[in-house]
C-alpha cells in the first residue's frame, strides 16, 4: 500500500474541522469534537488533530499549545516527542 505525504493543513470550511492537503493536492478533512448530531465519519481525537500521540502537555519540540496539550508540526515530530520523553524519563 502507497500512502501519500500530507505537506499542508488548515482550518476548514464547517466546524471543528481541519483539512489536510496531500502531495497530489488531494483533500482530506478530519473532525476532532463529537456532537450527537453528527455521524461517526465526522470524528477525531486530540491526539490525531495535534499530531500528538502520547498526548503530552509540553515537549522541547512543540509547534504551540492546544486545549492545554502541545502540538506538533508533522506526526513524525509528535513521535519524536514521545520517544524523546520516555527517553528522558526511562534513564
Amino acid at each position: 500500500m502507497n500512502f501519500k505525504k500530507f505537506i499542508r493543513a488548515e482550518e476548514g470550511d464547517e466546524k471543528n474541522s481541519v483539512v489536510y492537503y496531500d502531495e497530489d493536492g488531494n483533500k482530506l478533512t478530519r473532525y476532532w469534537k463529537r456532537y450527537p448530531e453528527e455521524p461517526d465519519d465526522k470524528v477525531s481525537t486530540r491526539s490525531w488533530r495535534n499530531n500528538n500521540p502520547g498526548n503530552l502537555r509540553w515537549s522541547r519540540f512543540q509547534t504551540g499549545n492546544r486545549d492545554d496539550f502541545a502540538y506538533f508540526s508533522t506526526f513524525g515530530m509528535g513521535w519524536l516527542a514521545l520517544w524523546y520523553d520516555l527517553y528522558k524519563k526511562c534513564r
